[in-house]
């Protein structure tokens, strides 16, 4: 979850006294903690996805830095049996990576518009910090598929139909292949990026834990008298 800095709340606030939310931040990491108390909530109250078992979430605070420069949430949910996605129609039920129909959904279309659209990068932004080597870090764009599947490794690729509907970001038209996979209800209620994923694999699990034990970032200074470096301290 990554705090939405034009969100009515924000605005509301710095708006009318000639500021924007970068120029308080105080503002903008409380109203985005708000928020985020209140997905938890909803979690542990299970009424979103189900029963969440022992302490019922686990959220954490992370301290690496994005471009942004916003604050942001991993939470990682251990999930009931009986709510636990056991096959690819269960993991449909409650994510999805696919571009909704804009005239039965606008209001979820534009949500996912504004928030969930992966770049661009590739052919679209060949200079994207994401691009290695001529291709993706993160392995966008992604594949059309027809239903979800979960591979060998037991890494969800989910159902992105070529279904010719497309959206905008930074003058490029997007398919579905650029989406970040989101759940619908909580997108439309807390108007930001929250992205949501399937994990059943301990290499996921081990990505989300190795932010909790990074630390705090770090630099290391070196200050001397630039007229004799022999004193550097």
């Amino acid at each position: 979850m990554t705090c939405n800095p034009e969100c009515d709340e924000i605005k509301r606030e710095v708006t009318p006294i000639g500021l924007k939310a970068e120029d308080r931040p105080d503002i903008l990491c409380r109203i985005f903690k708000i928020k985020l108390e209140g997905l938890i909530d909803d979690l542990k109250e299970e009424k979103i996805i189900g029963k969440i078992l022992g302490c019922k979430y686990l959220h954490y605070r992370v301290s690496k830095k994005r471009a942004s420069g916003l604050p942001h949430e991993h939470i990682l949910l251990f999930m009931s049996n009986e709510f636990k996605p056991q096959t690819p129609d269960d993991i449909d039920k409650h994510i999805i990576a696919e571009i909704p129909d804009e005239n039965e959904r606008p209001n979820l279309h534009g949500a996912v518009q504004n928030y969930m659209v992966y770049g661009p990068c590739g052919l679209y932004n060949k200079n994207s910090p994401c691009m290695k080597n001529g291709s993706c870090s993160k392995f966008y764009p992604k594949d059309f598929r027809q239903r979800t599947l979960i591979d060998e490794a037991g890494f969800p690729k989910y159902r992105r139909t070529d279904n010719g509907r497309t959206v905008k970001k930074k003058e490029c038209v997007l398919e579905s292949k650029f989406i970040v996979p989101y759940n619908p209800e909580l997108l439309l209620k807390f108007g930001c990026h929250i992205n949501v994923e399937y994990t059943c694999q301990t290499g996921s699990i081990k990505h989300l834990f190795k932010y909790i034990h990074k630390g705090n970032d770090r630099v290391t200074a070196t200050l001397y008298n630039a007229g004799d470096p022999s004193e550097a301290t």
